[in-house]
């Protein structure tokens, strides 16, 4: 099958502006990776760039965004190991791109994303392929949520309260209550 020589990718412009584009299809070098992004999650701060502006959760005007996705592996560098093509994999949204101001600019709501120098559990982290796609796409929220319970140093004798029921209040209540803490 012909690669395409180019994909859709969504363009944040602004406040209440998004823009479906067409973007030359990346070159996948020795140490590099390409993956087409299979399902993304909406996070708050996309909701928020729309109705309010982008740089508060860097999402930054005229950049691909989206950073909570599950993507495929269809190429892989020679240099690359650790990878199949077809496996599924979360672009770590911090690492993915090597550069921490494009962590919520990944690209997870455009087709095609190119991480560069791959380095899997690094840059990407995989995903077995038997969890559902709705599952899966919950890994970066409930990671969120992980980091907010073991903030607070969760203990025998210790009591917490989780406002909200949103994903990352269920994931902090979800480990509070694992480490003994809520019951």
């Amino acid at each position: 099958m012909a690669q395409a020589s180019t994909f859709k990718g969504a363009i944040y412009r602004g406040v209440g502006k998004i823009d479906i584009v067409d973007l030359a299809y990346p070159e996948c070098g020795d140490d590099d990776v390409i993956l087409r992004n299979l399902l993304t999650g909406v996070c708050g701060s996309d909701v928020a760039a729309y109705y309010h502006g982008g740089d508060d959760g860097m999402i930054w005007k005229d950049h691909e965004f989206g950073h909570e996705a599950i993507s495929e592996v269809v190429q892989i560098g020679k240099n690359v190991t650790g990878l199949a093509i077809g496996d599924h994999v979360f672009p770590n949204y911090d690492k993915a791109l090597r550069d921490p101001m494009r962590m919520a600019t990944v690209g997870g709501f455009s087709e095609f994303i190119k991480i560069p120098r791959c380095e899997v559990g690094y840059s990407v982290l995989k995903i077995d392929n038997d969890i559902p796609l709705r599952t899966a796409v919950l890994f970066e929220p409930f990671v969120i949520g992980t980091r907010a319970a073991r903030s607070l140093a969760p203990g025998p004798g210790k009591t917490a309260i989780v406002f909200g029921a949103g994903i990352i209040g269920m994931s902090s209540a979800i480990m509070l209550n694992g480490l003994a803490v809520l019951r």
